[in-house]
């Protein structure tokens, strides 16, 4: 899960128990022969999942994800790695099952070139769309949907006068769509949490959001939001309503 999470090339680091397990350290029930077995079980998931350890040092460990499999595919049959998955969607995160396989890499990363690198990229056109791989999402729709976002946090900033002088600090956009109030928000000193619901429509835009470099998450708004109840000053909930009229 931790392989499918994380992006090409992203780091993994392990600052607790059972790295480094010969420093001083005294756990409930643990001996040192079941921490010397569970660093070296953890090594061994490590290895077959082709990550390569960059810094190990008293209790903090780092492994990082390979940018792509062709340079480990040899080795995967003989370290008995799991194989790569094959009808699975990695963007899919809302109550799937954990799969006993390797994620393929993004399609972006492979097909799409490499991102813009920030601030760029929030306006540039996400590869997912400029490639044409989410059907229905158009160039035109993309650009159409940033300008109104535009206008309209232009007028919200005509009423929430404050917007300007840290009033506001932690913004949440329960149908965050592209992403496109977000990114007119940049103006703002507000952190925008972006979320997609989940279930509710054939159009999964969470990747896009983050080829935008925002972030987001994924929600079924019949459930409630695993965070602390009072994070946000400010809730930003177009058509949220009308995609569950219905239930």
């Amino acid at each position: 899960e931790i392989d499918r999470l994380l992006r090409p090339g992203g780091y993994w680091v392990m600052s607790s128990p059972p790295i480094s397990w010969k420093s001083p350290y005294k756990g409930p029930n643990k001996t040192i022969e079941n921490l010397d077995g569970e660093q070296l079980a953890m090594e061994d998931t490590a290895n077959k999942l082709c990550w390569e350890k960059v810094s190990d040092k008293g209790t903090l460990s780092v492994w990082r994800k390979p940018i792509n499999h062709l340079h480990c595919a040899q080795e995967a049959e003989f370290l008995r790695s799991p194989p790569l998955c094959t009808e699975d969607d990695p963007d899919t995160a809302w109550y799937v099952n954990i799969s006993m396989c390797r994620t393929h890499l993004p399609r972006v990363e492979l097909d799409g070139g490499p991102l813009e690198k920030w601030p760029q990229r929030l306006a540039t056109v996400p590869p997912r769309i400029a490639n044409g791989e989410i059907k229905g999402m158009s160039i035109q729709a993309y650009k159409h949907d940033c300008s109104v976002w535009r206008r309209r946090v232009e007028l919200y900033g005509t009423y929430l006068k404050d917007l300007s002088h840290r009033s506001y600090r932690n913004v949440m956009d329960m149908n965050a769509g592209f992403g496109s109030f977000a990114a007119a928000m940049l103006k703002y000193p507000v952190w925008v949490m972006n979320v997609v619901p989940a279930n509710i429509t054939d159009n999964n835009t969470l990747g896009i959001i983050y080829e935008r470099g925002l972030i987001g998450t994924y929600m079924d708004w019949c459930e409630a939001f695993s965070t602390y109840p009072r994070t946000y000053d400010l809730i930003h909930a177009n058509g949220v309503f009308s995609l569950y009229i219905n239930k």
